[in-house]
């Protein structure tokens, strides 16, 4: 019972900030490439900013299995 935990407890650090990363990763190069087309459509920054956090959980979703 207690090496369960422990092991589940070692597994879900790394787990989260590996998913972490990959998820940060994706928001920042998705609004690099973004930027001409919210540029094109006259969104501001932080409309642009909007849209690529709100496609994050797809992305978790993803990278999960």
């Amino acid at each position: 019972m207690i090496i369960n935990r422990y092991t589940a407890k070692g597994f879900f650090k790394y787990f989260l900030m590996i998913i972490g990363v990959v998820v940060s990763l994706f928001v920042i190069i998705e609004y690099l490439q973004g930027t001409a087309k919210f540029i094109r459509h006259n969104m501001t920054l932080f409309d642009g900013l909007v849209y690529v956090l709100l496609k994050a959980p797809y992305v978790f979703w993803l990278v999960t299995p």
